[in-house]
């Protein structure tokens, strides 16, 4: 009898084991759910599931290239800086000075980020420089040539508005290659550049760049046109990541941006020698002032994207309010062992 028992003491005894072992290994692995319309997926957060977005080039039949996929909850470990954040904003807009303004936060190395105000829109100003240089890098990558191609510039019947922020710009009687024009467009945020190389630009191809990106095309004489920092802060994601350019393309458009003059924005309180890729654009109806800038920083170890968006009465009081949150968050994110 003992010799019929113990196959069966055996069998009982494996069936534990596997049922057990079938336990402890679903608790390590993680567990992810497609929603086929949204190819959103769900992962495991400290406290709550959090659907990863994924964002998408709609423009062609067979493909669709990936632009940038991230979770859509914010890190809870951001929370103190978005409150500290958030609550020096209102004291600002308490002071009638600024009047509402948005900023957007991710750290590049691990996704984490955060948004305050992200569903304010914004004129975009010279923010719209990024996707007329990224239109062109587009058009470069099929056609090597194109970036030494010369323009003459000899006339311009453009009557330009006032603008607050003023560098070096080009001089008519001249001739100058695309590359030069992409400097002074993006580095020097010069408009008579920008008009130029908008002059000899694809437009068609301008607009697919950004409906690629998500967004509505743009007439440069619409000052209805808005961008929200979510919207804007994809351009600074697809350079970063190369997913809209080749790596040659991305890695010369992010050297154009970090060479920008514009040093009262994001730049002012950081320490000397950092680098970073950003560009700022502003807009005025005579009443109220946009002055916003975005860009990537560069810290060792932790590179994040900050866009700050601003609108308000005082070019002075929103340069302040831009370097005091780029201050605030480049300090949370240069602390021992990072963000």
């Amino acid at each position: 009898m003992l010799n019929k028992r113990v196959p069966v003491l055996y069998l009982l005894l494996g069936i534990v084991v596997s049922c057990v072992g079938t336990y402890l290994l679903s608790g390590f692995t993680p567990h992810f759910t497609a929603d086929n319309e949204s190819e959103n997926q769900i992962v495991g957060n400290s406290n709550q599931s959090c659907v990863y977005n994924y964002v998408r080039m709609k423009n062609y039949k067979y493909i669709s290239p990936l632009i940038c996929v991230e979770p859509s909850c914010e890190s809870e470990k951001y929370a103190n800086l978005k409150t500290q954040i958030s609550n020096y904003l209102q004291e600002e807009k308490n002071t009638g000075q600024l009047t509402y303004a948005s900023v957007y936060v991710k750290n590049l190395a691990n996704n984490d980020w955060f948004v305050i105000n992200p569903s304010q829109g914004y004129h975009p100003g010279s923010l719209c420089k990024v996707p007329v240089m990224l239109t062109y890098l587009r058009m470069a990558d099929s056609n090597s040539k194109l970036l030494d191609w010369t323009i003459n510039y000899e006339k311009d019947p453009m009557r330009y508005p006032p603008i607050n922020y003023k560098a070096d710009t080009i001089a008519l009687g001249h001739s100058y290659n695309v590359r030069q024009l992409l400097h002074h467009m993006v580095s020097e945020s010069d408009n008579r550049a920008t008009n130029l190389l908008e002059t000899f630009m694809d437009k068609k191809e301008f607009d697919r760049c950004l409906t690629d990106f998500g967004l509505k095309p743009i007439s440069f004489s619409d000052t209805s046109y808005r961008f929200n920092v979510v919207d804007y802060s994809l351009f600074f994601k697809a350079i970063y990541n190369v997913t809209y350019l080749s790596i040659p393309g991305s890695e010369y458009a992010a050297k154009l941006l970090s060479e920008s003059s514009y040093s009262d924005g994001l730049v002012k309180l950081l320490p000397p020698g950092i680098k970073v890729a950003r560009k700022f654009g502003e807009w005025s109806d005579d009443i109220n002032n946009e002055l916003h800038e975005s860009g990537i920083v560069y810290l060792e170890g932790s590179p994040y994207l900050i866009t700050v968006m601003t609108r308000g009465r005082s070019w002075d009081k929103q340069k302040e309010v831009t370097n005091q949150i780029s201050k605030m968050v480049y300090d949370e994110m240069s602390k021992p062992g990072g963000m």
